[in-house]
């Protein structure tokens, strides 16, 4: 999956693989419509909060907003 999405979106090519395959693990399990929501809330993240930086507490926040729990 690090493949297909740092090929879809350059903002994913400055995050290691592992944290790639954390992220489709605990998130979107495969599903390309949720690597793309995930996508633009983190986009919007990082426009909108000056210190905001991608790492694991930012990526447990959206992935409330993508893959709430059941």
């Amino acid at each position: 999956m690090a493949t297909v999405v740092t090929g879809f979106h350059p903002l994913w090519r400055t995050v290691p693989a592992p944290d790639l395959t954390w992220i489709d693990r605990s998130c979107a399990h495969g599903t390309f419509r949720t690597w793309a929501a995930l996508t633009a809330h983190l986009q919007n993240a990082l426009l909108t909060t000056a210190d905001a930086s991608i790492d694991r507490a930012l990526l447990r926040r959206l992935f409330q907003r993508v893959a709430p729990p059941l």
